[in-house]
């Protein structure tokens, strides 16, 4: 393995670190001492989507059914680099990383487990490995993949 080729799996590894680091600090941290009452399961697809786009706020549309897509690309990107044979991996890695996410909001003070952050979620870290593709085709074009 060259020199290049060592720089360019580290810097990988790093930024798909990053990546988990990122998820989880967005979802899990900081951890609210407030009481949301009950309601800790939304398990009624598009419930939430539905609500936030009928109240017409900005803000938590944005902060809410975009932010949750863009949270999970990077993670969707760098695993399918870093594993760009295998597509099933990097989905699976998506996937159960957003699992893992909402399932340990059930237990958080004021975080629940909500079906549309799922869906969301990995239709981000899906974006994210089709990015992948399309990066890897072109540095494939242009001689330039070192991984």
């Amino acid at each position: 393995m060259t020199l290049l080729q060592t720089q360019t799996t580290e810097t990988i590894n790093t930024c798909y670190f990053l990546a988990l680091l990122l998820i989880i600090s967005l979802t899990l941290f900081p951890i609210k001492l407030t009481n949301k009452g009950l309601y800790k399961l939304s398990l009624i697809p598009f419930r939430t989507i539905i609500s936030f786009i009928l109240k017409g706020n900005i803000i938590d549309i944005l902060a809410n059914i975009i932010g949750n897509t863009l949270m999970f690309i990077p993670l969707g990107f760098f695993s399918y680099i870093k594993h760009p044979s295998n597509k099933t991996k990097s989905i699976k890695i998506c996937l159960f990383t957003t699992l893992f996410v909402e399932t340990t909001q059930i237990f958080l003070p004021a975080r629940l487990f909500d079906v549309d952050d799922l869906m969301l979620n990995f239709l981000g870290g899906y974006i994210g490995i089709y990015l992948a593709i399309l990066f890897i085709k072109i540095l494939n074009k242009q001689n330039r993949c070192y991984f």
